[in-house]
């Protein structure tokens, strides 16, 4: 300018001739104005308001779907750029960094949140299903009866054979049988 000078104010600092400058996300007061000299009046005090928006962060999410395996399987979230993410599983009651994980069988609901300085904050839930495994059980039996013109049957469990269990893992059999018939004879049984 040429018979003043030019000189600024941001968010209700001290005046400078230096153009104010901010990198930070949020709303700031500038204020500008022309002070003259011995020939000229100051010019008049002009305010803008200047918004610098929060970015958006980047979120990739890692669920976990399978059968059950008896091994831990762990889901998560990462973000671009690097930011600061915790967990809540349905059982909590807070965040936490810790990353979690599963075992057993069954339907799991887990709260994130990524948060960064300068980035839109980014929420979300995840699901981790985890299917029960089909094992194949041999080796009950039924025991013969006298006729007592029912169809019950009495069921033994003691020799049960399990085929798919994983590792360590102890199963147990109870089951209730029925004959196909109440007459006398050879006769199917049906377990439940």
């Amino acid at each position: 300018t040429s018979g003043g000078t030019l000189k600024y104010q941001l968010n209700g600092g001290d005046w400078t001739t230096e153009i104010p400058t901010a990198k930070d996300a949020g709303t700031y007061t500038v204020k500008y104005k022309v002070v003259g000299d011995d020939n000229y009046n100051d010019g008049i005090e002009t305010t803008e308001k200047v918004t610098i928006a929060k970015a958006d962060l980047s979120v990739t999410e890692s669920t976990y779907r399978g059968t059950y395996d008896g091994k831990s399987h762990e889901v998560g979230v990462s973000a671009s750029p690097s930011a600061t993410i915790t967990y809540k599983k349905s059982t909590d009651d807070k965040f936490t960094s810790a990353v979690p994980s599963f075992r057993d069988a069954g339907t799991y609901t887990v709260e994130y949140k990524v948060v960064k300085d300068n980035y839109n904050t980014v929420t979300g839930t995840l699901t981790v299903v985890i299917d029960k495994k089909t094992v194949k059980v041999s080796g009950i039996t039924a025991n013969g009866k006298t006729y007592d013109g029912t169809t019950n049957a009495t069921v033994n469990c003691d020799n049960a054979v399990f085929d798919g269990i994983i590792g360590n893992d102890k199963l147990t059999v109870t089951a209730n049988g029925t004959f196909d018939s109440k007459d006398a004879g050879e006769r199917t049984v049906t377990l439940d």
